[in-house]
């Protein structure tokens, strides 16, 4: 009993002291939930996070797992597609993405491959390549992460391609972008002065004098 008791004002004392810091971690999906179809320009945001064309042409579509996907625009060579949080950069990592590789005839282009980048303070940290064989239906697969799996990066690039001609139309779309974030909450100050050793010893001393004074009101009850 006292030693639980103990914990429990122990914990409520570190939550008061400024600077503190508790963390837990969230996995995130992008689902491209916005937006209507056809080329896709602009940006949107979406759980926290942004998307935006960097190079390229992508293609907002109706096929997605469920709802809508973006794929390589077919018509323009396909692009790529940016993803940032929101705001100041954070740290985030890949875990997985369901992935369409699509073609009108197999026969033509048997294989088409998606590539995730990953980037951290502008720099290449690393890739994941996926090479997968394509199909006349709209077939999803989930991709994990491997190179980038546990990676902290800041900018992740999806590689989308998509080609068209007379007798072909091919591309590959992503739906579902799991990323996995650590949120860090950070007790704020109540004031621009940082506490002396002293203050803290005297929020110890009151954690311990109500502790005290529960224990005897315990025992006499």
């Amino acid at each position: 009993m006292k030693i639980k008791l103990y914990a429990v004002l122990a914990s409520a004392t570190l939550a008061f002291i400024p600077g503190l810091s508790t963390a837990h971690a969230t996995n995130t999906t992008i689902g491209f939930a916005f937006g209507d179809r056809g080329p896709y320009s602009g940006s949107t945001i979406e759980n926290g996070y942004i998307y935006t064309t960097a190079v390229g042409s992508v293609y907002l579509d109706i096929f997605g797992n469920p709802g809508y996907d973006m794929e390589g625009n077919n018509r323009a060579s396909g692009g790529v597609l940016d993803v940032k949080t929101v705001g100041a950069p954070s740290l985030f990592s890949f875990v997985q993405v369901d992935a369409l590789p699509y073609a009108l005839r197999t026969d033509l282009m048997p294989s088409e491959t998606l590539i995730v980048y990953g980037y951290l303070n502008g720099n290449y940290v690393g890739a994941d390549v996926y090479t997968m064989s394509t199909e006349t239906a709209f077939n999803w697969t989930t991709k994990t992460a491997s190179n980038l799996a546990g990676q902290n990066v800041d900018e992740l690039q999806f590689s989308l391609p998509g080609y068209s001609d007379t007798m072909q139309a091919a591309f590959v779309g992503i739906d579902n972008i799991v990323l996995h974030q650590d949120d860090v909450v950070v007790t704020p100050p109540t004031g621009s002065t940082v506490p002396e050793p002293s203050s803290f010893a005297l929020l110890g001393t009151g954690a311990l004098g109500i502790a005290g004074a529960v224990r005897r009101k315990l025992l006499c009850a």
